[in-house]
């Protein structure tokens, strides 16, 4: 049998099903003298099957996988019959069993990357005359969820495109000639693995799990039977169907259909879209780019909008909002319409126009009336009108023009600025005429999003790397850093970006640190020098290259008596940052982000986290800002994921860095991981202070006392960068606090090892 199986795609499911037989064979001969007659049971049709499958092409043997598949999983079903009517099995035996059905799925999923490659070798170098029609169909239909992928690279896909342009006007010419069954990818049996029960529920449909040439899928019924699709029903809808013609990367596609789907006559086949509702996905990913995800709705909708004829969605809600693996938006909610054409949008969502009596054809702005309502709803986490308990308020409140206030300024870190604002408030006027297109909302969105041009030095022509690209000299979550050299200035630092899933995120953030950080000019700023593209290597950012390292680096080697100087410098370098117009936010203050120069002075570097206070209404903040700085030395409100990075975070971060400097540790340094350190901080935990080496390195009582009034709970509670150097620099912290802050917080500063509220 291991022979008859080696052939094939399925190899490592098909030899694990195999190693379960012999595990069987193994553990039952006194219950099964002749294992023929174990064949006789579990295979009764297998055998004659496999030896056919084997002897397929490459290509044929992809388009009949699932015929493949239901054999293996077959034998699986009769294995565990049969482990079932034993007399009494070995408890090793069922072990053995056991482990083996448990890495089935890890053998499927490397099956799948198998196929996928053999595939494109198979295109490449098989002729595709010699299938059949239904075999064409098949290939068809794989490629198109192939296609649907956003992962797919741009070469391959130019592939599989090449080949539907071949085979494609086929099938479309015999469609033409009368055969309607055509209009819809027939996947009768081409999806297996079907759950054995719902997954997901929803008004009209139900939602299966299912998987399709390797990939999973999502299979839509009706919700009730009345409202089931029967074949003759199908032919009533072909005409007005269009999904199935759908193309875009930004519209869920349909794969096709399955007939006599249990007590379903049709159900529909879809890409299954991993990370769900774009509300499920945000609740699980709060810093995600809303901007972005609410430029993809908006791409498919003006996709939809600018067919021939128009399509019009009519039922556009979060619900019908999917994100894929990726992180990209997708606009679904086509099969809610296919089993019921009288579908109307829900009563938070509809235009007021939608009351009226009188239609005046003017559908497509209902969508982006809706549309304005699911992108506040993206925005908040809240539905529209969320304040109102009844649909009737809600119904007069839009008639009479009412529309949700605008929300508070703590959402201008998921993008809501002034520009989307306004884009919101003119997609749901009252006059449909006044309500923009949804390719010109594209445009908008597009403007705001793209990315500025780089006004910094081209150091292109003079950089040299001193070794190859692959010798990297630091890491860091979002560069590494080479070293390299200017001609006629000397050694220079290379920061490259390191790119992660999709590139515009890190893009932004990279641009925004170079810019950012070249306007920068301090004593005790890390000089920027200009931007260089070297061959091998994404854009580096280049500055001078400090043989000194960082600070903490450098006080272990030099062991100096007294580290106050080199927090002084420090404050001095954050007092600059923000006393920029506007202020500008390091985001990332820690000692390994402090170099000390060749005249032992501290130099603040790694803006890749840095932030105009003036942009933090005009971006998103994304996980980037609010959670990929290291807990040991963010302030607690960063931890929340609401709270956005600001100048008193700065200051918090501040105080750790001195605990680093006066320790040569890091801060929590008896905490082990992440979590230890965020559940103390939850619960107001502060650092313990440290013993008689600190002491011997400056450390005072009340140099302490400013480190926990930078720990202060809340931000509002710690002092400025401005105070922090002013109290660094008195004999006497406590009398510079009172006469900041006033007597009231003489009752703080009483016991130094006291938290600060």
């Amino acid at each position: 049998m291991a022979d008859l199986i080696a052939p094939m795609f399925l190899q490592r499911s098909a030899s694990n099903v195999y190693e379960q037989l012999n595990i069987i064979f193994r553990g039952s001969e006194s219950h099964i003298q002749d294992s023929s007659h174990l064949f006789c049971l579990v295979l009764p049709t297998a055998n004659t099957q496999l030896k056919e499958f084997a002897k397929l092409s490459t290509l044929r043997s992809y388009i009949h996988q699932a015929d493949v598949a239901r054999v293996l999983e077959n034998i699986e079903i009769a294995i565990d019959a049969l482990m079932t009517i034993l007399p009494s099995v070995d408890p090793i035996l069922k072990e053995d069993l056991e482990s083996q059905k448990e890495i089935i799925n890890t053998d499927r999923s490397a099956d799948g990357i198998q196929l996928r490659r053999l595939l494109r070798d198979a295109l490449r170098k098989e002729p595709l005359n010699d299938l059949s029609h239904e075999e064409i169909h098949v290939l068809v239909g794989a490629l198109k969820i192939e296609l649907s992928s956003s992962s797919i690279s741009p070469d391959i896909a130019q592939l599989y495109e090449q080949v539907l342009a071949r085979i494609e006007p086929e099938l479309e010419n015999q469609t033409k000639q009368g055969d309607p069954d055509n209009l819809f990818e027939d996947l009768t049996g081409k999806v297996v693995r079907i759950s054995d029960v719902p997954v997901a529920r929803g008004a009209i449909t139900t939602v299966w799990s299912g998987e399709l040439f390797g990939k999973p899928v999502s299979i839509f019924t009706a919700m009730q039977s009345s409202q089931r699709v029967s074949d003759e029903d199908l032919d009533a809808i072909k005409d007005g169907m269009v999904w199935s013609t759908f193309r875009h990367k930004n519209v869920l596609p349909l794969l096709g259909i399955i007939r006599n789907f249990g007590k379903y006559h049709i159900a529909l086949v879809t890409p299954w879209m991993v990370n769900g509702t774009v509300i499920e996905y945000l609740r699980k990913n709060p810093g995600a780019d809303r901007l972005k995800i609410i430029t993809d709705f908006v791409r498919g909708l003006a996709y939809l909008h600018t067919l021939n004829p128009p399509y019009v969605h009519g039922i556009l809600t979060e619900s019908v909002l999917l994100v894929d693996e990726h992180g990209n938006g997708i606009l679904a909610g086509f099969a809610s319409t296919m089993f019921e054409s009288s579908i109307i949008s829900k009563i938070r969502y509809q235009a007021p126009e939608s009351y009226s009596f009188v239609q005046n054809g003017s559908e497509l702005k209902h969508d982006i009336y809706s549309f304005a309502m699911v992108v506040l709803s993206i925005l908040t986490g809240n539905k529209p009108f969320s304040y109102f308990n009844s649909g009737y308020s809600i119904i007069s409140a839009v008639k009479s023009g009412q529309r949700p206030p605008r929300p508070n300024q703590t959402l201008v870190h998921r993008a809501l600025d002034d520009k989307l604002w306004d884009i919101i408030v003119r997609c749901w006027s009252q006059d449909p005429d006044e309500r923009p297109s949804a390719s010109q909302i594209l445009q908008e969105l597009e403007d705001l999003r793209r990315l500025p041009d780089l006004d910094v030095h081209d150091l292109t022509n003079v950089v040299r790397l001193y070794e190859s690209v692959h010798s990297i000299t630091a890491s860091g979550g979002f560069g590494d850093v080479r070293r390299g050299f200017v001609l006629d200035y000397g050694p220079v630092a290379l920061k490259t970006l390191v790119v992660k899933g999709q590139a515009q995120p890190e893009l932004r953030r990279f641009r925004r640190e170079a810019t950012i950080w070249s306007k920068l000019q301090h004593p005790n700023i890390l000089p920027f020098l200009g931007v260089a593209d070297i061959m091998g290597l994404s854009t580096c950012l280049v500055s001078p290259w400090k043989q000194n390292g960082n600070c903490t680096e450098y006080l272990k080697v030099r062991g100096l008596a007294n580290h106050i100087p080199i927090i002084a410098g420090i404050c001095r370098g954050l007092v600059y940052l923000h006393g920029q117009n506007p202020p500008v936010i390091h985001g990332d203050l820690r000692g390994a982000n402090v170099l000390i120069g060749d005249d032992e002075q501290p130099l603040l570097c790694d803006f890749g986290l840095a932030v105009i206070v003036e942009d933090l209404a005009n971006m998103p903040i994304s996980s980037a800002l609010q959670g990929s700085g290291n807990p040991r030395w963010m302030a607690p409100e960063l931890l929340i994921g609401e709270e956005i990075v600001s100048p008193q975070s700065d200051v918090w971060s501040l105080g750790m860095v001195m605990l680093e400097i006066f320790t040569l540790d890091i801060p929590f340094c008896d905490l082990k991981g992440y979590p230890q350190v965020i559940l103390t901080l939850h619960g107001q935990g502060r650092p313990t202070r440290p013993g008689i080496e600190a002491s011997n390195r400056g450390l005072t009582d009340d140099i302490w006392a400013l480190m926990m009034f930078c720990w202060a709970q809340s931000p509002h509670d710690r002092p400025s960068a401005v105070e922090a150097l002013q109290m660094l620099e008195q004999r006497s912290v406590k009398e510079t606090m009172l006469s900041v802050f006033g007597s009231g917080q003489d009752a703080h500063m009483s016991d130094s090892n006291a938290l600060v509220p």
